[in-house]
């Protein structure tokens, strides 16, 4: 379902305008050129690497080729002048069978003369590419012209390889696509596939090239033809539409999954903001209050910002819950949206990940892990493993060298324990033990025991006194040689484990913990005094006039300390609407109201939190910690 705001009392439509003036783009989707005489080109691929291990058939022949080479070279060397070429020429064609194109044509422009026409096919062909390279495209094409097809699937990669470059070089735009095109027939990889389709199109930037399509042909050609067409002289207020309206004509074409979105982001580098976003959430189902606290987070940035250099653009809101995330996501793009915020859950994430085209899209929660992103899709979210990171890095910028950790017994419990100690061993630091309790459970002390070597003192006590038989004073002490305890635990489960931690001895062990601990209720926080905590600068330092928190009282809304963080998350997504819109694929930092925000280049949106210590329940900000800054900001 689609909802449009409105700024008047029956709220569902903002109109929208660009929010920063609009500045021509200095060309259009820059691409580099061919250079005239195309000495610098490089050969296609075509060859995939052995597995390490064992060699195979392949590279054994390989191997045998390239010492062949060798002593054809050494032999040569040595030979009269009459004899010398045709050993070059040997020694090349046992290059190329080994692979190695270019100490092939090393040995053929080593000859006093190129081979003539009588010479082998593989020759023919690696002559055709020297001509080329000294600069006479016409005597190469020539010479593929003439040779018998077909061939072996390399030489005939090779031989359309150099067909493509040589009529490029001629100006015949039409036949190169159409020999380049018909090359992906003959190549063996994603890879090489990739490499050639760049071949075409920085072919087609060649001034004066002729566009005319061949007779005959197909569809994959005309349209890298039309492509190139539709770029030529063109500012970026028309390419965006004719680009779009070219991918609706050939859905299948390769250029859409591999290039197209390149030049769509490089057309959005004009400097301006989209004019209409789209905020794609489950509004209905299990998942709406939460949506519906992101939503007026968003809604509550957009109605703050300052339209100072225009007004604001439109925003269209559609319902992942009943359209679902991929048609949520055709449907914004059909309603002409520049920019997508959202879906919220993680599953929906990977689902408009892979229904993704040009538009982009900043999603609010993270990918599967194995899952690839294209271009121009970011994530944003409130990851509790980042959380582990920075607490791990807090520790040890206190001063604590030895933890122990004590984490749920579910996947969530996992992940904070193994980006707690990945962080927390890099640094310097060691995890001495850690245990995984039941979060169902009321009693834990089988858990605390063991992580703090209690069963083993209880254990050496029994042995002792049955041993002398006779009853010993005894005092259990835990472990002495832990800094701290990192806790990965709700606040309902904290609340239980921190007065047993107390009855087991362990009072004067620092906690430090993730958000999750703290809830912003008068009583939600008892008996978790000390604990140190990684949370938001909004729910833990927040500003005198903090808009966010001001707007949501004026409400009359108490809803902010249940649902606060993701109203923070709506708000901040907002704000990065525009920052990641203008500059695609820049590194980027943002003071936010969930962190100082970083914009990677591979499209993560790094947070870097605060840290608090609660006392009577309330938490009170600690120092900044410059260390903790500094590694969160260089880490992999």
């Amino acid at each position: 379902m689609q909802s449009r705001l409105r700024a008047q009392s029956d709220g569902v439509k903002l109109r929208g305008i660009v929010l920063r003036k609009m500045r021509q783009m200095q060309g259009l989707l820059a691409c580099a050129l061919l250079a005239a005489s195309l000495t610098s080109c490089e050969f296609g691929a075509v060859a995939t690497r052995e597995p390490a291990g064992e060699p195979t058939s392949a590279s054994a022949a390989a191997s045998q080729h390239r010492k062949a080479a060798e002593a054809l070279e050494q032999s040569a060397r040595k030979a009269a002048p009459a004899e010398r070429d045709g050993l070059l020429w040997q020694a090349a064609e046992e290059w190329f069978a080994a692979g190695d194109t270019r100490r092939a044509l090393r040995d053929l422009e080593a000859a006093s003369t190129l081979p003539g026409p009588g010479a082998s096919p593989v020759l023919q062909v690696l002559a055709a590419r020297a001509e080329l390279e000294r600069g006479a495209p016409q005597r190469a094409l020539d010479r593929i012209l003439k040779l018998p097809r077909p061939q072996p699937p390399a030489l005939m990669a090779e031989a359309l390889d150099v067909e493509g470059r040589a009529r490029f070089a001629l100006g015949d735009g039409g036949g190169a696509v159409a020999a380049l095109v018909a090359r992906e027939h003959w190549l063996q990889s994603s890879d090489a596939l990739r490499a050639n389709e760049r071949v075409i199109w920085e072919g087609l930037q060649r001034p004066g090239l002729s566009l005319k399509p061949p007779a005959g042909a197909d569809a994959t050609t005309r349209g890298w033809l039309e492509l190139a067409g539709i770029a030529a002289g063109r500012d970026v207020a028309s390419v965006r539409p004719a680009l779009l309206a070219w991918r609706e004509r050939y859905p299948k074409h390769p250029a859409n999954g591999s290039l197209l979105p390149e030049w769509l982001a490089e057309a959005r580098t004009s400097g301006r903001a989209p004019q209409r976003v789209a905020l794609v959430l489950p509004l209905s189902g299990r998942l709406e209050s939460a949506a519906a606290a992101v939503r007026d987070g968003f809604f509550t940035a957009y109605f703050g910002a300052d339209p100072a250099t225009g007004v604001r653009p439109e925003v269209l809101v559609f319902d992942t819950q009943q359209l679902g995330p991929e048609g949520a996501y055709d449907a914004a793009v059909r309603a002409g949206s520049e920019f997508v915020v959202g879906p919220l859950a993680k599953g929906d994430v990977s689902r408009i990940a892979a229904a993704q085209r040009d538009v982009p899209v900043l999603a609010l929660n993270t990918l599967a892990e194995g899952d690839r992103p294209r271009a121009a899709f970011y994530q944003f979210a409130l990851a509790p493993e980042e959380e582990a990171e920075q607490t791990a890095l807090r520790a040890r910028a206190d001063g604590h060298s030895t933890a122990l950790a004590l984490v749920s017994s579910d996947d969530l419990g996992k992940r904070l324990l193994d980006s707690f100690s990945r962080a927390f061993e890099r640094s310097g630091g060691k995890v001495l033990a850690y245990e995984a309790y039941d979060a169902g459970a009321s009693d834990h002390q089988a858990e605390i025991k063991r992580l703090l070597a209690l069963d083993v003192a209880q254990a050496r006590y029994r042995a002792l006194a049955g041993i002398l038989g006779e009853q010993l004073q005894f005092e259990a002490r835990p472990r002495q040689d832990a800094d701290f305890l990192f806790l990965g635990a709700q606040a309902a489960q904290a609340r239980l484990l921190r007065p047993e931690l107390r009855f087991h001895f362990a009072n004067d062990l620092p906690i430090y913990a993730t958000s999750s601990v703290y809830e912003p209720h008068a009583t939600a926080n008892e008996d978790l005094d000390g604990i140190v905590f990684a949370d938001m600068p909004w729910m833990v330092a927040p500003s005198a006039d903090d808009p966010l928190r001001v707007a949501l009282r004026e409400l009359g809304s108490d809803d902010w300390q249940r649902r606060g963080r993701l109203y923070a998350l709506g708000y901040d997504a907002y704000s990065l609407v525009s920052v990641i819109y203008g500059g695609p694929g820049e590194r980027v930092r943002l003071a936010g109201e969930t962190g100082i925000l970083t914009v990677e280049p591979d499209g993560h949106i790094r947070r870097e939190l605060r840290f608090a210590e609660l006392h009577n329940g309330v938490p009170r900000a600690l120092a900044e910690s410059a260390a903790v800054a500094d590694e969160t900001a260089t880490r992999p």
